[in-house]
């Protein structure tokens, strides 16, 4: 009797085969990670080893045992990488290695495998790994550092536990946050964050501070189109657009929109997270329609929320929502 042979999706190869894309992404994360590497030096890069090392090895067991052939083959397309460098980046640059094990274990086995696999899982497995260690681990995930520390002053082989000479201190949004809940306003324009912010100069999490970095690696992403321009754009278009209203109807107690796009995970999460095409829509009116719910849910969960950021859990709402837009985006056949 003949057997068939089960195998995880996608079957059909070409030029953007899932090794491929990989590769663009890994490649679009470059700008970021050496920035980050940079400031926070030898500790970081553990980080991102010991993550990846997580991640990959326990989706290659997980595949491995549940269908038996192929081991080498499945350890070799290193699915679970990407992943593994979203979490370092979506987390603060100096924490306990085991909270990286924790988010890792909780991406790749929660946010992936559960759902049967690369392909298959609803919500995006990096930001379910970091938003799983920010309820679990609240006060380690409030601190950050002032990026100060770099290997030309200190070395590549700087393994401390905080840079040598970080500085402790709130993120503009935390800040800001602290600043009005505490009855105090906050500056019509903060211009003076604006350029600092630009190139990576404040405190943040580890992959996010620098908007420069972020951005050349989301026009890689544009430029060989394995994300589609549609979300980053509606995404980036309507947070802009309502934190400039909201900003403009209560000033000195909302950030202004220059601020609140260079600070925080809004670049990060609309070019890199958004547009993961496992879990974002099929077709282009859905991919419009979800990128402005990400950046609209991201700027009222900024300010009408206790939370400084929400790029994280708007996506992951938006994530529930697309098979609903999938069936009412799809176009219609022709003569249908």
């Amino acid at each position: 009797m003949s057997s068939f042979l089960m195998k995880l999706p996608p079957h059909q190869h070409g030029k953007y085969e899932t090794k491929y894309t990989f590769f663009i992404l890994s490649a679009a994360m470059l700008p970021a990670i050496f920035f980050s590497l940079f400031y926070y030096g030898y500790r970081l890069l553990f980080a991102y080893i010991i993550t990846m090392v997580v991640c990959v090895m326990s989706e290659w067991a997980y595949e491995s045992i549940k269908y038996k052939k192929h081991y080498l083959e499945r350890l070799l397309e290193f699915k679970g990488s990407v992943t593994a460098a979203l979490i370092v980046m979506t987390l603060p640059p100096v924490l306990p290695y085991y909270v990286y094990v924790v988010a890792a274990l909780i991406a790749s086995m929660i946010g992936k495998q559960l759902f049967g696999g690369f392909g298959r899982n609803v919500y995006n497995p990096a930001i379910t790994g970091r938003i799983a260690v920010l309820v679990g681990y609240s006060s380690l995930m409030s601190t950050f550092y002032l990026p100060t520390s770099n290997i030309l002053e200190n070395g590549l082989f700087n393994i401390t536990t905080v840079p040598i000479d970080a500085i402790s201190m709130a993120t503009t949004l935390t800040a800001a946050k602290e600043t009005v809940a505490s009855g105090g306003t906050l500056p019509i324009l903060m211009t003076d964050t604006w350029l600092p912010s630009f190139l990576g100069f404040i405190p943040g999490a580890a992959g996010e501070v620098s908007a420069l970095a972020l951005l050349i690696g989301g026009a890689l992403i544009l430029v060989t189109r394995i994300g589609s321009w549609r979300i980053p754009f509606a995404s980036l278009t309507t947070f802009l657009v309502l934190s400039t209203i909201f900003w403009y109807f209560n000033q000195g107690y909302v950030l202004d929109p220059i601020t609140q796009v260079l600070s925080g995970g809004i670049i990060l999460g609309s070019f890199f997270m958004a547009t993961d095409f496992v879990t974002s829509p099929l077709y282009s009116k859905g991919k419009i329609i979800f990128g402005i719910g990400c950046g609209a849910l991201t700027i009222m969960i900024r300010i009408f929320s206790s939370y400084p950021e929400g790029i994280g859990f708007s996506i992951l709402l938006m994530n529930s929502l697309v098979p609903l837009i999938d069936r009412y985006t799809k176009p219609r056949s022709f003569g249908g």
